[in-house]
C-alpha cells in the first residue's frame, strides 16, 4: 500500500503507483490525484470489465461531509477546471461553487461536483458529489467504467466542512486480471525469455553430449547457469501470474525473485571473471585466485539482495540519503568484478599472444569486443534513458510513457543480458575441437597440477647425456621425447606451439584411430 502527500504528484510517486492494483490516499482539506494506466476490453480473449473503483471513508463518523469526487483520462485534462478571468496568478478553480455558476461555467445542481468545460459527449470525464454522514453511510463507493486505453486520474476534494478528513482507496482491475497494467507486458516478455533460454539450452545440451569426451570445465560453468536461467524467468513469469490472479503483491515469491535474480548476476560476474583469467584455456586451476573470485561473488550476492530489499521496503522519496546504503555497496563490488575482468582479460590477451595461441587469442578478442560494445550501449541507453525522464514534468511525457516503463526499468537490461550470455555460450560452446581452446592436459585441482607439473619436469630431465631416468644406456624414454610443460611465476600452464600444430588441427577421434 502506497500513502500519498498532498501535492506530492512526482516522478517517482508516478512511478510507485503504477506498481499498485490498490492505491490510497489520505486527505485533509487541498486537493489529491493517483493516477495509473488502464486498458480496455478491446484486443483482449474473455476479458472482465476494466473499471475503476473508488472507496471513501470518512475519518469523522460523527459528522456529516462532502467530497468532490472525478475520474478522467489525462487526454482530456484540458476539459477539467478551468482559469477565473480576475486570477491574479492564473489560478484554477476546479468545484463548482456559486463563483463558478457566476462565470458560467457549471450549474447550480452541480454545486459541489468537479467543474467540466466541455460536456460534449465522448468526454472521459465524470464527477461526483459523494456525501458521507453519520447515519452509518461514513463510507461510499463509485465506479467508472473504462471505454479506451489511456492514462486515468482520479482526484478528490472536500467540498464541505473545509477542515473534514476522508481515506480514500482506488482499485484499478483490468481486463486482463489484477496485475498493474505497467507490468502486464512483462507476463509474455518473460515467458517468452524462458522459452528462449530452454531452446539455447537444448541446442547447447546436444551439442555437449555429442562432444562429451572433450568437456572443457568452464563448460560445465555455462550449463549451470543456463538452466539457472530458465528457472529464474521461469521464477518471474509465476510471481506476475500469482500477482495477476489475487491482486495482491506475493511478497515470499517477490523476495524468491529478488534473490534469484542477485544469484544470477553474481554467478554471472563469476563466470565471466574466471573466464577472463584464463581459467580451463591458461591454467588448469587458479588456486587461491579462486577463493578470492569465490568471496568477491559472495559480497556482490548479499549486496544485490539488499538492494533488492530496499527496492521492495524502502520509499524512495522518503529515504533520502540514507538509500545510499543499498546503492553504494552494490555500485562498489560492480565496479570492482567490472576493474578485475578487464584487467584480467588484457593480461590474458597478451599471455596468448606471447604464447602464439592463435584460436584462443581469435575467441578472447570476440569476447573482448562483445564486453566493450556492451558497455557502450549501457552508457548510451543510460543516456538516452536520461533525456527521456529529464521531460517527465511535460504533461504529455507521463501518459506517453507508462506502457513503456517497464522496458525502461526491466525490459532492456534482460535483452542485454541474454545477448551476452548467447554471445559466451557460442564462443565457449562444445565443439569436436575443444582442445583447441583448452589445455591438453588439464588437471581438475591444486594437487593434480602441481603433480602433472613436477612429473613433466622430471620425465623430462636428462640423467646422462641425454638418458632419461628409467632407461638403460642406448634406449630412449618415449617420456623425454613429449612435450614438456613450462608454468610461469602465476600458474599458467601452456604447451610448447601454437594452435596451428599438426595434431591439434586434427579431430580426437581421428588422432586416436591413427
Amino acid at each position: 500500500m502506497l500513502f500519498f502527500n498532498t501535492g506530492q504528484f512526482s516522478f517517482w510517486l508516478w512511478l510507485s503507483c503504477l506498481s499498485f492494483v490498490f492505491c490510497n490516499f489520505s486527505q485533509a482539506s487541498d486537493g489529491e490525484i493517483v493516477c495509473s494506466g488502464m486498458y480496455s476490453k478491446d484486443g483482449f480473449r474473455n476479458p472482465q470489465d476494466s473499471k475503476i473503483k473508488i472507496t471513501l471513508t470518512s475519518k469523522n463518523k460523527n459528522a456529516n461531509m462532502e467530497v468532490s469526487l472525478a475520474v478522467l483520462n489525462w487526454k482530456d485534462r484540458q476539459n477539467f477546471c478551468y482559469t477565473p478571468a480576475d486570477s491574479l496568478f492564473g489560478e484554477q478553480q476546479c468545484i463548482c461553487t456559486e463563483k463558478a455558476v457566476e462565470d458560467k461555467q457549471c450549474g447550480k445542481e452541480d454545486f459541489g461536483k468537479f467543474v467540466i468545460k466541455d460536456r460534449a459527449d465522448g468526454t472521459s470525464i465524470q464527477t461526483w458529489k459523494v456525501e458521507l454522514n453519520s447515519d452509518n453511510n461514513y463510507e461510499d463507493s463509485r465506479t467508472y467504467d473504462v471505454k479506451e486505453t489511456g492514462y486515468f486520474c482520479v482526484s478528490s476534494e472536500v467540498y464541505k466542512p473545509i477542515d473534514a478528513q476522508y481515506t480514500g482507496t482506488v482499485e484499478w482491475i483490468n481486463p486482463y486480471g489484477l496485475l498493474p497494467a505497467s507490468e502486464y507486458p512483462k507476463m509474455t516478455f518473460y515467458a517468452g525469455l524462458c522459452i528462449v533460454y530452454l531452446v539455447v539450452a537444448l541446442l547447447w545440451s546436444i551439442a555437449a553430449i555429442r562432444y562429451r569426451q572433450d568437456i572443457l570445465p568452464i563448460q560445465y560453468y555455462i550449463t549451470g547457469v543456463m538452466f539457472y536461467l530458465i528457472f529464474e524467468m521461469a521464477a518471474n513469469w509465476g510471481y506476475l501470474r500469482q500477482y495477476n490472479i489475487t491482486g495482491n503483491n506475493p511478497y515470499i515469491l517477490l523476495s524468491l525473485v529478488v534473490i534469484m535474480d542477485a544469484a544470477k548476476n553474481s554467478l554471472c560476474f563469476f563466470i565471466l571473471l574466471i573466464v577472463c583469467l584464463g581459467y580451463g584455456v591458461l591454467k588448469p586451476s587458479l588456486g587461491s585466485t579462486m577463493r578470492k573470485c569465490q568471496i568477491l561473488t559472495f559480497v556482490h550476492f548479499v549486496c544485490g539482495c539488499l538492494y533488492g530489499a530496499s527496492s521492495m521496503l524502502v520509499d524512495i522519496d522518503a529515504a533520502g540519503l540514507m538509500i545510499l546504503v543499498y546503492v553504494v555497496p552494490l555500485s562498489l563490488s560492480m565496479t570492482i568484478f567490472y576493474v578485475w575482468i578487464l584487467q584480467a582479460l588484457n593480461r590474458t590477451t597478451s599471455q596468448l599472444e606471447a604464447k602464439q595461441q592463435h584460436e584462443k587469442i581469435k575467441m578472447f578478442k570476440r569476447l573482448k569486443f562483445t564486453l566493450g560494445f556492451s558497455i557502450a550501449l549501457l552508457l548510451l541507453f543510460f543516456v538516452a534513458n536520461s533525456i527521456t525522464i529529464s521531460g517527465y514534468t511535460d504533461d504529455e511525457w507521463i501518459s506517453n510513457q507508462w506502457k513503456s516503463r517497464w522496458f525502461m526499468v526491466d525490459g532492456w537490461l534482460a535483452l542485454l543480458f541474454f545477448t551476452i550470455f548467447l554471445v559466451i555460450a557460442i564462443l565457449w560452446r562444445p565443439t569436436q575441437n575443444n582442445q583447441r581452446y583448452g589445455l591438453q592436459q588439464l588437471a581438475q585441482d591444486e594437487v593434480s597440477a602441481d603433480a602433472l607439473d613436477l612429473e613433466s619436469r622430471y620425465n623430462a630431465q636428462p640423467t646422462d647425456r641425454g638418458t632419461a631416468p628409467g632407461a638403460t644406456t642406448g634406449e630412449v624414454n618415449p617420456a623425454a621425447l613429449q612435450p614438456h610443460v613450462l608454468e610461469d611465476d602465476e600458474g599458467d600452464i601452456f604447451d610448447i606451439g601454437g594452435d596451428d600444430s599438426d595434431e591439434d588441427m586434427i579431430p580426437k577421434d581421428q588422432r586416436n584411430r591413427s
